[in-house]
């Protein structure tokens, strides 16, 4: 998981996976969406 800004500033979430394989890795993302001003003080 990983939290960010977009170029704009608006606050992100997104959700990932990472697969090995054998001499590189996949991200590979589940879910991204905007967090909400609740989720920005946990």
């Amino acid at each position: 998981m990983a939290t960010g800004r977009t170029d704009t500033g608006r606050p992100l979430f997104v959700a990932f996976t990472i697969r090995r394989r054998q001499r590189y890795s996949l991200i590979r993302p589940v879910s991204a969406r905007y967090m909400h001003r609740e989720e920005m003080g946990k």
